[in-house]
């Protein structure tokens, strides 16, 4: 993976989803403009629902005045996982699991793509 979203490509968003069971969508988008910027999906998806999914990660991010650096959304049909890109914060990447998955586990692989494993 790389250690920057700079180099982050449809590969990189490819491998990420891979490696999170279930993983529907990992998408890389600018959340000051709403520009997807790269998305790997098990299921082509219209244009707008990219778009929608980008909107709720800049709205999840800065809920309550944020910015956070995290963000989890659980409905019943499974999980989004929004997180910042530390080194592009108006850059975030976006989840979405299986109902079941484990959190923490996306966490640390989607912080990993991001290049901002916890030591």
């Amino acid at each position: 993976m790389p250690t920057d979203t700079d180099g982050m490509s449809l590969a990189d968003l490819g491998r990420l989803r891979s490696a999170l069971p279930g993983c529907e969508v990992a998408m890389l988008a600018d959340l000051s403009t709403g520009t997807v910027l790269g998305v790997s999906a098990a299921l082509d998806h219209p244009q707008e629902h990219y778009d929608a999914l980008g909107a709720e990660a800049a709205k999840a991010l800065t809920a309550g005045g944020g910015p956070h650096a995290a963000a989890l959304i659980v409905r019943p049909t499974g999980l989004r996982l929004y997180l910042r890109a530390p080194d592009h914060p108006d850059e975030g990447l976006c989840l979405v699991l299986p109902p079941g998955a484990r959190a923490a586990g996306a966490v640390h692989e989607a912080a990993l793509a991001l290049g901002a494993a916890p030591r």
